[in-house]
């Protein structure tokens, strides 16, 4: 750890006298046998001393020292010193965090954490170790990566030892900057000063501190990522909890200087070879900052310290303020930390100790506390170098008066260490500034005899200092974090999530051609993890990329379900890590065929839970303009930034984009690009496409493109963010001279369509693509198509255009569809039940059977009127419902046979064929005829089909008919998004024989059940009432515009989902009793569920 005093070498003669004589007391000490070169102390304070350390090289092993367990639950390993050693050095170079953690190297570069499309991280700094181990494996010496929340100060050239000074820059001329803001590039950094701005490189800083940061938020951060708490109950102060090895916390103190803070959870041992020699062993470790494994030489491992999660080491932390006084005058000796106060071992009289605060007296430091702390245990006693002299006194106090809580007797150089036991803490949780003191007093008055009378060997030792945190509080805290270690929710926030219910956990991931990193899972349990973000989708706001894997295989996989304004619009399984694959394969959501919305829309991302409980790597979510495995540079419209390439001349005034369209002879879609010799067309992305040989998603490796031209030649042209680079393909008689140009076509052009797919790798090699110029070379116009780049010469099949909509296809579909029709219809009939709602039905066998929407039905044994299609009425009643499918049964009571269609159970809707959707007109009139639509299939979620069916005051449960007239769904409900859902017949003999036993079954779906008489959407608060309809249950209980419900039932609710989940099983005219919020106020309400009306 990086000291955080300023350090004054002022001897004085006396001093040295008094350093020689301590010398000399210390010869006998010398000539004894040497030491046990591990000492170690254990939890409950037994000490244990010892030569062989084993089975500290393997992640299952389970490490001893001559023999003993080191990591036994009962009594585990509190530190453990290699006195082999020398101290730690202090590094010229280094970066301290907030953590007190302090990392050698040099600072060269800042990132982000969003130049990768397929992993977001957090921004961070990239050190460069001193000396790398050089050990010929590419990720033992590769720099670190240090989240730059952490950091606190960077030391790029140290001089001196400065206080810790926020937002203050020292440069290595001897001047200093205060800055407001600092913002960090690659090797420089822009500073917003009080007056103005500047920019300083890295070699101009001697070292930067950072603004000062709330130590105990950041302790909550860096546990929420290394340790798993529990909630035991409340211990007591006297009798502090027994801790267990799994979870624990462990700092590593490396001879190099390293100070890193991990846990066993995240630690990882290995070999380099041969297991038996100690020196190959190498530990990895992962701390909160730290974005990759750090391999560690065990041997160069001098001090390990470990401690439970609600156990705090006070040397973690540094001192809100620290003084000391000399009674000799001058300077004396500063604090030190873990070590004494002259720089050596942090030894007393009986024994190393692990950690703690050398101090000269008259001493004083003082530590903010946080609300979590709950007690406080320390040893003091006097240096090994204050020989038999020094005479100290010690107190503590940790009230708001500053009143000592405890006073030591007199510690004199003949003392053994005094051992403080657990000193019960109260902080209260207001604004109110809590402290510990620890101060160290000269002790003149009432000295015991023969001590000395000076200062000069009062050097004491705090050894040891723990708080104690809450553990109870201390979890409730850290659930309140748990969005905190996973980067790609930086713009999400988790619905409702609890310690519960999502479960972190840090989980090792392996590559082939690495040794793996600890990557942050996270786990659904029991009921689904919801993230939620509201935004304004935009134009270019096509895709909806996710990379998000799972870490086991098996049955039930979790799934992942994406909901935009609570409806589902998709639904994929997490694919599974592999170590072996070398590029991840992300899951991409359509957003070009959701309609545009006035304001913002709320999009959700559900990661259900699945049967075993899989934990989910979350990499990356990205909302993009282009899919990461198509890059679209023209199709149908000029999507990208044009204008004209460097050596054409200028065009005509006016030209915009849409003047190079061309919608007469298109290759696929509407339009097509015509360039002619005097207007080329140049396409400018708006950031440039990595042309890689095995391209990342983001990457590209091909490209295809259509032209057509009759005769002469033309040429597709690009140019990389290189200047100097320049890429040609070129189509027509005569072969290209340079060699940075392809020939792709060779004969005469012909005046029809050429498909050309291309590898731009193996063409040109890897190149970072900034502008593609299309040209005519001579004579006509040329016209271009269909232009994309792909990873894969198979993710070209993602590019499926509409086909060109001329009035002849229209006609020839429709065509197509009358058999259909005329086959169908007759079966088509309208119902009409008693409270006057109505619905379309479809008659599926000759003995008057009807299947529409379930809830419509919603009890059986209802009279219902049906008219069919030749206009007779006929009586009937309604059987059975399954909820599940939003399916029902009505059975006509007249004789049969009536016409009917047969049902065909399928789950399989492929896009091309010709689908009919088939409904009455909502008003029902005697003599109206069902409307007979054809319709597109945009996509199937679970027991649904979304269509692009939309025409406005349709009754629902009319039938959705296949291309040879049979009947495949069941109009259910109306997308918010357009088009119609219908439910298909998931398991149908099963669900019929159900139905006509008039059972009633299963959930509504979201959108099919009963009514509120409200709309509600999910706000940070929870259930927002948005609109309340006229005449509607809520408005008759007294609901209003911004009430927030909380309750259903009597079961909480904080997200819309969980009030569908409370009304499935619920039916009309059904009374409920909710609970809501008004003002800060609470409420509770009756009322009575109302039919949905088709």
């Amino acid at each position: 750890m990086a000291r955080w005093f300023e350090a004054h070498w002022n001897f004085s003669p006396v001093l040295l006298l008094t350093i020689a004589g301590t010398t000399g007391a210390l010869v006998d000490v010398m000539l004894a046998a040497p030491p046990a070169r591990y000492s170690a102390r254990f939890s409950n304070g037994e000490r244990f001393e010892g030569d062989d350390l084993t089975d500290w090289h393997q992640p299952e092993g389970e490490p001893k020292l001559n023999g003993r367990r080191l990591l036994d639950p009962a009594n585990p390993l509190s530190w453990l010193v290699n006195r082999s050693l020398p101290l730690p050095a202090h590094p010229r170079q280094f970066v301290e965090t907030f953590s007190g953690d302090r990392i050698p190297g040099t600072v060269t570069s800042y990132l982000h954490g969003d130049e990768s499309f397929h992993e977001q991280l957090p921004p961070h700094f990239i050190v460069q170790p001193p000396n790398p181990e050089q050990s010929g494996e590419p990720d033992v010496d590769a720099p670190y990566r240090v989240a730059a929340k952490w950091v606190r100060r960077i030391v790029w050239h140290r001089r001196r030892e400065y206080e810790y000074q926020p937002q203050s820059i020292f440069l290595r001329d001897g001047g200093r900057l205060t800055f407001r803001v600092a913002r960090f590039s690659h090797g420089y950094v822009t500073l917003l000063l009080d007056e103005d701005t500047r920019t300083v490189r890295y070699a101009e800083i001697a070292e930067i501190h950072l603004p000062e940061r709330n130590g105990w938020e950041l302790y909550l951060d860096e546990l929420t990522l290394l340790a798993q708490v529990p909630t035991p109950a409340l211990p007591s102060p006297e009798a502090p909890p027994v801790p267990t090895a799994a979870g624990r916390l462990m700092q590593i103190e490396a001879t190099q200087g390293l100070v890193a803070t991990t846990s066993l959870t995240r630690m990882r041992p290995r070999t380099i070879a041969d297991t038996k020699l100690v020196d190959r062993w190498l530990h990895g470790i992962q701390p909160a900052w730290s974005l990759d494994m750090i391999w560690i030489a065990h041997g160069d491992i001098r001090v390990r310290r470990l401690f439970a999660p609600n156990e705090v080491p006070l040397s973690r932390l540094f001192p809100s303020s620290s003084s000391h006084l000399s009674a000799l005058g001058g300077s004396p000796w500063p604090a030190q930390v873990n070590t004494n106060a002259r720089g050596g071992p942090l030894r007393c009289r009986d024994g190393d100790y692990g950690w703690g605060f050398g101090v000269h007296a008259t001493s004083e430091l003082r530590f903010a506390l946080s609300p979590l702390v709950s007690a406080f245990r320390a040893g003091i006693g006097l240096d090994q170098l204050a020989g038999k002299g020094g005479c100290v006194r010690a107190r503590i106090s940790h009230s708001p008066t500053n009143q000592p809580n405890h006073q030591t007797a007199f510690l004199t150089g003949a003392s053994q260490t005094t051992e403080i036991a657990w000193l019960p803490i109260n902080v209260a949780d207001d604004n109110t500034l809590h402290e510990l003191t620890l101060q160290v007093d000269l002790a003149h008055a009432g000295r015991p005899a023969g001590t000395d009378p000076l200062d000069i060997r009062d050097i004491a030792n705090w050894v040891d200092p723990l708080l104690q945190l809450d553990p109870q509080r201390l979890s409730e805290a850290i659930e309140k974090r748990l969005i905190t270690p996973v980067p790609a929710w930086r713009d999400w926030r988790a619905v409702g999530a609890t310690a519960a219910t999502c479960r972190h956990t840090p989980r090792f991931m392996e590559w082939a051609d690495k040794h793996g990193r600890f990557e942050q899972t996270v786990a659904a349990v029991e009921q689904p993890l919801v993230l939620s973000q509201r935004r304004k989708l935009a134009a270019n706001d096509r895709w909806l990329v996710i990379n998000a894997t799972r870490s086991e295989n098996g049955e039930n996989a979790p799934q992942l379900q994406i909901r935009i304004q609570g409806e589902l619009v998709a639904e994929e399984e997490f694919p599974l890590w592999d170590k072996s694959h070398l590029v991840m394969q992300p899951i991409v959501v359509s957003l070009a065929d959701l309609p545009s919305t006035e304001g913002p829309v709320e999009i959700e991302l559900w990661q259900l839970p699945g049967s075993l409980q899989v934990p989910i790597q979350w990499h990356s979510i990205h909302i993009s303009p282009q899919h990461p495995a198509l890059y679209q540079l023209f199709e149908d419209e000029v999507t990208l930034v044009t204008g004209m390439a460097a050596d054409p001349p200028a065009p005509a005034a006016g030209t915009n984009p849409s003047d190079y369209l061309d919608a007469e002879q298109p290759h696929s879609g509407s339009h097509s690009l015509r360039v002619s010799v005097e207007d080329p067309l140049t396409l400018r992305l708006p950031d440039a496409a990595p042309i890689r040989e095995r391209p990342q998603p983001g990457q590209y490796r091909f490209i295809f493109f259509a032209f057509r031209k009759d005769g002469g030649k033309l040429a597709v042209e690009m140019r990389s963010t290189d200047p100097e680079s320049l890429h040609r393909y070129e189509a027509g008689p005569d072969a290209p001279l340079q060699p940075e140009l392809k020939h792709v076509w060779k004969q005469t052009l012909p005046a029809k369509w050429v498909s050309i797919p291309r590898d731009l790798f193996g063409d040109f090699g890897e190149f970072d693509l900034r502008e593609l110029t299309l040209s005519a070379e001579d004579g006509q116009p040329a016209l271009f198509d269909h232009i994309y780049l792909a990873r894969t010469q198979n993710d070209f099949q993602l590019a499926t255009p509409a086909p060109p909509s001329d009035e002849t296809n229209r006609q020839a579909r429709r065509e197509l569809a009358k058999p259909v029709r005329e086959k169908a219809l007759p079966a088509v009939v309208m119902l009409e039940f008693p409270d006057g709602r109505k619905a379309t039905g479809t008659l599926i066998s000759a003995a008057g059977e009807i299947v529409t929407a379930g809830h419509c039905v919603v009890t059986p044994q209802q009279d219902v009127t049906v008219r069919l299609a030749d206009n007779r009425l006929v009586k009937a009643k309604t059987q059975g419902v399954c909820r599940d499918l939003d399916l029902g049964l009505v059975k006509i009571s007249d004789p049969p046979p009536f016409p009917f269609v047969d049902v065909h159970a399928t789950d399989q809707f492929p896009s091309k064929p010709i689908y009919l959707g088939v409904a009455y007109p909502a008003g029902g009139k005697e003599d109206e005829a069902p409307e007979a639509h054809l319709l597109g299939i945009r996509r199937v979620l679970g027991g649904e089909v979304w269509s692009d069916f939309d025409v406005q005051d349709v009754t629902t449960g009319g039938p959705l008919l296949s291309a040879d007239g049979r009947l495949i769904g069941v109009h259910s409900r109306k997308s918010q998004f357009g088009g119609f859902y219908y439910s298909h017949f998931h398991e149908w003999p099963a669900v019929l024989a159900r139905l006509q036993e008039s059972e009633v079954w299963g959930a509504w779906r979201p959108g099919t059940g009963p009514m509120l008489g409200v709309e509600i959407t999910n706000a940070p608060e929870g259930c927002k009432v948005t609109t309340v309809f006229d005449d509607s249950p809520a408005a008759r209980a007294g609901f209003q515009l911004n009430d927030v419900i909380t309750q259903v039932e009597g079961l909480k609710v904080v997200r819309l989902d969980q009030i569908y989940t409370r009304l499935a099983t619920t039916n009309p005219g059904q009374a409920i009793t909710i609970a809501y919020r008004r003002s800060g106020s609470s409420g509770q309400a009756k009322l009575t569920l109302m039919p949905r009306f088709p």
